[in-house]
């Protein structure tokens, strides 16, 4: 077995990063600020890791239909439960990472670079207020897959995303007075981003353990425990 993070690996921390994020999310005038903020943090490490999973599995995997299949048959599934447990009515992540492997297939399929720009815009425009993660997640996905350079692929994205996502709610913080606490969180979310970048630096490119059911169906599971003890303690 090669040195660093495999595969399994990497999805552990994301979804101990996504639970966090979600127990946060669901209880969020329950918990102090010095609760959240830490969970948050940690909360970030999932998008990117998943997205980067995405462009390896997009590469690797021998049947990409049935890829599709099984991230919307469980996004389905999931999708009750997140709208209950974290109160919104975005479609939830493995929406988001559907749509993100559509944009890889066009990547391929079209020939004509303003062609696939125009999907590409298009895509990211439509799914940045309806989807979790939306436009900003098409993006970072789309750069994993199209910057050649090893290393650059992995930071640069991260670090581009998370810098705008930072200094936009700063800036509106001091010209319209957005809510400190509101960009204090989003600070954390999206400074947790940035661990990402060594632990996808030790990625060795094996597969783990073969838990893929496994990961697939915590996610609804998970949301389901979620809005259950919201529904049933608190609301």
């Amino acid at each position: 077995m090669r040195k660093g993070l495999n595969a399994f690996q990497l999805k552990v921390i994301a979804i101990i990063g996504m639970t966090l994020d979600h127990v946060a999310n669901t209880f969020m005038n329950q918990l102090p600020m010095n609760a959240r903020l830490p969970m948050f943090f940690v909360g970030g490490f999932t998008f990117p890791i998943m997205g980067f999973l995405l462009v390896e599995g997009f590469s690797k995997t021998r049947n990409r239909k049935k890829y599709a299949l099984r991230l919307f048959l469980w996004a389905l599934v999931a999708q009750y439960p997140y709208t209950i447990a974290l109160h919104t009515r975005q479609l939830n992540v493995l929406f988001t990472l559907l749509v993100c492997l559509g944009v890889l297939v066009a990547r391929e399929k079209l020939t004509n670079d303003l062609a696939f720009f125009a999907v590409l815009i298009g895509t990211a425009a439509l799914t940045l207020f309806f989807f979790d993660w939306g436009g900003i997640g098409v993006m970072l996905v789309f750069f994993y897959r199209s910057i050649a350079h090893p290393k650059r692929r992995i930071w640069m994205p991260i670090v581009g995303m998370s810098a705008c996502m930072i200094l936009g709610p700063l800036f509106a913080l001091l010209v319209q007075g957005t809510s400190l606490q509101v960009v204090a969180l989003n600070t954390a979310f999206f400074l947790g981003c940035l661990p990402v970048i060594p632990m996808l630096f030790h990625y060795n490119g094996e597969r783990g353990r073969p838990l893929k059911t496994f990961f697939y169906a915590y996610y609804p599971a998970h949301l389901a425990v979620l809005a259950l003890m919201y529904t049933y303690l608190i609301h």
